[in-house]
């Protein structure tokens, strides 16, 4: 399985909309820790990996393709994406 770390964009004005501020505003003293102290904890918990396994199509029908190992997808328009790949 290939591994692909995401790096999640946290933008401050984000939180300091979550904690009921304005984007044009300026903040206290106090929201501005807050909000510091929350981005250094949401890029603690924010970790997203993604996980993925190439597979060779086996078969494909006009609304359902085949991979190895048996995995189906029965939609046409997944099909119809797939239809030029390899």
């Amino acid at each position: 399985m290939t591994k692909v770390k995401i790096k999640p964009d946290l933008k401050k004005s984000q939180l300091v909309k979550c904690l009921g501020g304005r984007k044009a505003s300026r903040l206290s003293c106090s929201v501005q820790s807050k909000v510091m102290k929350l981005s250094v904890i949401a890029a603690k918990l924010i970790k997203p990996l993604i996980y993925y396994q190439r597979k060779t199509l086996e078969s494909q029908q006009e609304d359902c393709l085949t991979l190895e190992g048996g995995i189906s997808f029965k939609s046409r328009k997944i099909a119809r994406v797939m239809n030029t790949c390899e």
